[in-house]
């Protein structure tokens, strides 16, 4: 119940301070919206894009503490290419938005991570796990 509540408050926020935009024939050269079920489950995007917003604000944090470690800002550079991808596929997979808005989403997600993997639907991990140090 959460989950739709949430959806339904960020539909309510979209429309009513997004204006109109205007379709352009770049619009025309978007994906098919029926490309979204290569795609991620939406709530799945979503979750991984809460995921990486929260991972991005904890960076910041570090990174406000230990401004001069080069590898903290590594890590939120890499962190914000994935996060960059999951706002994409969030976008597409969410119905709240128009057509051509999705459809955007869709062509700057292929741009992003590729047409293979674009088509098999393999998109990388909302955080980049692979920094972490098992202790």
């Amino acid at each position: 119940m959460a989950s739709f509540l949430l959806k339904f408050l960020i539909c309510l926020h979209i429309y009513s301070s997004t204006p109109i935009t205007r379709i352009t024939n770049s619009d025309l050269a978007c994906p098919p919206l029926s490309d979204c079920h290569f795609l991620p489950d939406g709530n799945l995007a979503w979750s991984n894009l809460l995921l990486s917003k929260h991972y991005r604000d904890v960076l910041q944090e570090k990174r406000s503490l230990r401004f001069h470690d080069n590898r903290l800002w590594e890590i939120g550079r890499e962190n914000n290419v994935l996060h960059n991808i999951w706002e994409e596929a969030a976008t597409a997979t969410n119905n709240c938005y128009a057509d051509h808005m999705r459809r955007r989403a869709l062509r700057s997600l292929k741009g992003l991570i590729g047409d293979e993997a674009y088509y098999s639907g393999r998109l990388p991990p909302p955080i980049p796990y692979w920094y972490f140090t098992e202790k």
